[in-house]
């Protein structure tokens, strides 16, 4: 079990697109990072760790609707990424409390040739609150304890 904070701490372009850069903060250091921005009404991961993603791997069509599928067909470092997404609402439970949420689930995702599955919950004015991912067997589940809000 681990414990980490994900901030947006800053805008940066990638490419022509601004996009946040949110960093996720174990024990007060940066670990990882990546950048997302909407785009064509789209939530798109643009990058992840510094390697653009092409073209950008869209989340979430906006506004979201129960239903709704998009595919995936993205190469981060050299890896492709592909599967179709779809959209519906669910209501979640986690530690930072019940929610409506938007479940976007890809079952049969795949990277590079492996299989793998991803769900994800997002909630209007809270973001992400759930993600849960198998890929090789290894099952990672992350939930949302508190929001923070940030200083305008």
């Amino acid at each position: 079990e681990n414990r980490y904070d994900i901030k947006i701490v800053k805008m940066e372009k990638i490419g022509k697109t601004e996009c946040a850069r949110l960093e996720m903060i174990v024990d007060g250091k940066t670990r990882s990072f990546e950048h997302l921005a909407v785009e064509d009404g789209v939530l798109a991961r643009f990058s992840f760790e510094g390697k653009a993603a092409t073209p950008p791997v869209p989340l979430l069509k906006l506004p979201p609707k129960a239903g709704d599928k998009w595919n995936v067909d993205s190469k981060l470092d050299g890896q492709m990424y592909k599967g179709t997404l779809t959209a519906n609402l669910e209501k979640v439970k986690v530690p930072a409390g019940d929610y409506s949420a938007i479940k976007v689930s890809g079952p049969d995702m795949d990277l590079n040739g492996t299989k793998f599955s991803v769900t994800y919950w997002f909630v209007s004015g809270v973001g992400l609150v759930k993600l849960q991912s198998e890929l090789a067997g290894l099952r990672v589940l992350f939930e949302l304890e508190k929001v923070v809000p940030g200083k305008s």
